[in-house]
């Protein structure tokens, strides 16, 4: 018997490959960095410093992204901290919590502006 396995796709937004500059505060540690790539509903970080370790996982935080002349706080809460040892997984991913509408309206903005 021949039997597939699928996963659903979670992801809710299309995400672009993005640069920004990020401010990640986290347990009242702070970190440093760009993304990878960025959607309305979170993004990927590249190598932070200092790094972040896997016990951060599904922690809450606040991350303020640098979008040219504004500056974007979100809340936010870490889904996986990638390893360079996985393929596929060397970023660490995080989701967006509570996004205000001004704040998604800018966040597409730059977005659009950087497609």
């Amino acid at each position: 018997m021949d039997k597939k396995i699928s996963l659903p796709e979670l992801r809710k937004n299309a995400r672009i490959s993005l640069c920004v500059e990020y401010n990640l505060t986290l347990d009242d540690r702070h970190y440093v960095g760009n993304t990878g790539d960025i959607s309305l509903g979170g993004a990927s970080l590249k190598a932070s410093m200092p790094p972040l370790t896997a016990d951060q996982a599904l922690k809450g935080g606040k991350i303020s992204l640098s979008l040219g002349a504004d500056v974007l706080t979100i809340n936010c809460m870490i889904v996986y901290v990638g390893s360079s040892n996985t393929p596929g997984f060397s970023k660490t991913g995080i989701t967006f919590k509570n996004l205000s509408d001004e704040d998604r309206s800018k966040l597409l903005k730059f977005m659009i502006q950087h497609l």
